[in-house]
């Protein structure tokens, strides 16, 4: 789960549901689920926006990267993931970013 970063009070999920696998975005205000991406091949692993909301990067189990528009539900790009890296750290408790690699 994230919230979005920069809609008050939206949430956005993925559902781990291997029938329908999905990203569902949630008004905090009311409760309801206001949006849903699907379409997803396979479960989905990850996800994250860019800095204003206007993309969506989805990473699932079949191993392509789905950029998607959510607020016209449209996809705009699919990759396949070529590598994904996770830098060293100086702690060793503290997970690192990955880098993702495609082609």
């Amino acid at each position: 789960m994230r919230f979005h970063p920069t809609a008050r009070d939206i949430l956005v999920s993925s559902s781990t549901e291997l029938s329908e696998p999905s990203i569902k975005y949630w008004d905090l205000t009311t409760g309801k689920e206001i949006l849903s991406l699907t379409g997803f091949q396979e479960q989905v692993f990850s996800f994250d926006h860019n800095f204003d909301g206007s993309q969506l990067a989805v990473v699932s189990k079949d191993k392509m990267l789905r950029i998607f528009d959510p607020r016209s539900k449209k996809l705009i790009a699919v990759s396949s993931l070529l590598n994904v890296y996770f830098p060293p750290t100086k702690h060793p408790k503290q997970s690192s970013e990955p880098i993702i690699m495609i082609n």
